[in-house]
């Protein structure tokens, strides 16, 4: 494995591996201000993370990676739907560094963004296993496969097993990545300054972005409000799972030099919407598809149907009928934006196949 420099956060003691590009803009959204007669309303232009792939997930590998290397793996597992956002950064993101990734998928609607991603994972170099469902993934598994995977080692001190990466990065080590981030916004607030928004909207996939994000206001005099939007079953995520979540988080940074984090997560600035989800994880709604329409006609900005287009849907619903403070409200943009170096519709290998659902599949 190639030499990998880590250095500690500038807030504790907690290594990280300098992946992405930041601070990644904040804009105002002023056509759709002037559509809606409403403002201010911004976004946080986290689709520009990273050069070889942006979204939510680089800021989490940073301190992920970061983890694995100073654990002294040489491979890391994770696992999430075919075309994972997240299993595309993290196979992107080990390879760059010189690890390992290993990565366990299971069925999702099939789209064209999908294939793109299945396809780009692969060309990455993970180790991609199918499994025929989510349900179906014994922890025991898991680590069989991890083991078939590692490399032997000359070296006595490395260890066999990869370093787990929880789906979505969402452990407390990756939410560190968005305790981080919401720092990161304060400061550009207070340079423009302008008061931070009363509101942030982020999408609730396994909960980590939402978790770092209350974690960080949960330690600051701030009346910001994170309104998580659910965009995959309950089994996944859920409110208590948020609060869990950013408790351990704090616990961490606590542990970890950050004097600020020895507090009690506040559960009153965390709100959850649940009316978004429609008919399931990766279909597209009526609402969703009408978010799409109006955030790229309007201001050029590119969701997609599965997490970002519900979470921006609940936004506008949100200011039909509750009009933003002074302050405004903030659309935390979680998909990447880089073009992958993939044909538009990809050909999947057959072992694949099976696990790319037409979208009414129940």
């Amino acid at each position: 494995m190639k030499s990998i420099k880590t250095v500690p956060s500038t807030f504790c003691t907690l290594p990280k591996i300098s992946l992405a590009i930041l601070p990644t803009p904040v804009q105002r959204l002023q056509n759709i201000e002037q559509h809606l007669g409403l403002s201010p309303i911004y976004v946080k232009r986290d689709d520009r993370s990273g050069l070889l792939y942006g979204g939510n997930k680089v800021r989490k590998l940073e301190y992920l990676l970061a983890d694995a290397v100073k654990t002294r793996h040489t491979t890391v597992l994770t696992i999430g739907p075919a075309g994972s956002n997240h299993v595309l950064a993290t196979a992107t993101y080990a390879q760059a560094i010189g690890l390992n990734a290993v990565a366990v998928i299971f069925p999702r609607v099939d789209t064209p963004a999908v294939r793109r991603n299945l396809v780009a994972t692969l060309r990455a170099g993970a180790d991609v296993r199918p499994c025929r469902s989510a349900l179906t993934v014994p922890l025991g598994w898991l680590e069989g496969a991890a083991i078939a995977a590692c490399a032997e080692t000359d070296d006595p001190q490395a260890k066999i097993l990869a370093y787990n990466i929880p789906a979505g990065g969402s452990s407390p080590v990756g939410c560190v990545g968005y305790f981080e981030a919401f720092l990161e916004l304060m400061e550009q607030f207070r340079s423009m300054g302008k008061p931070i928004p009363s509101r942030i909207y982020v999408a609730l996939g396994t909960g980590g972005t939402a978790a770092g994000l209350l974690a960080a206001i949960s330690t600051l005099p701030v009346a910001t409000e994170v309104v998580g939007v659910q965009v995959t079953p309950k089994i996944v995520v859920r409110r208590s799972t948020i609060l869990t979540l950013a408790q351990q988080t704090l616990d961490l940074l606590a542990q970890s030099g950050c004097a600020q984090a020895q507090c009690t997560v506040r559960e009153e600035a965390l709100r959850v919407v649940t009316n978004q989800f429609g008919d399931g994880y990766g279909k597209v709604t009526p609402q969703a598809q009408k978010a799409m329409a109006t955030a790229y006609e309007l201001e050029k900005l590119e969701l997609e149907g599965t997490y970002t287009a519900k979470t921006f849907a609940a936004l506008l619903e949100d200011l039909a009928t509750a009009p933003p403070h002074d302050t405004g409200v903030l659309y935390w943009h979680t998909y990447s934006s880089v073009e992958l170096p993939v044909e538009p519709d990809p050909d999947i290998p057959e072992r694949f196949k099976p696990l790319l659902q037409p979208a009414d599949s129940p």
